[in-house]
């Protein structure tokens, strides 16, 4: 299953995220093999806490000081939006 199609959409039931039904369990991910230069960067409110305001992962693949590609996530919001149909 692709992360697209893995994480549900607010709508009727806000209070589920995911498709995983009671007693399924992640056992395995896995992630595709690139080259990218990649930073992450985390911003909290104070440094006691732990948990982001917003944090964002950047990769880009680069060839000749030219970005082929850029993949971008963001942590501390959604993980799924309506907004972006088709992205």
């Amino acid at each position: 299953m692709s992360i697209h199609d893995f994480y549900l959409l607010p709508g009727e039931t806000p209070a589920k995220e995911t498709l995983l039904q009671p007693g399924e369990l992640i056992v395995a991910i896995e992630v595709p093999d690139f080259a990218y230069k990649s930073h992450y960067l985390k911003v909290r409110d104070r440094a006691s806490y732990e948990f982001a305001l917003v944090s964002v992962a950047v990769a880009l693949e680069i060839e000749e000081d030219i970005i082929k590609s850029a993949r971008i996530a963001f942590g501390g919001v959604a993980p799924k939006s309506d907004a972006c149909k088709g992205c």
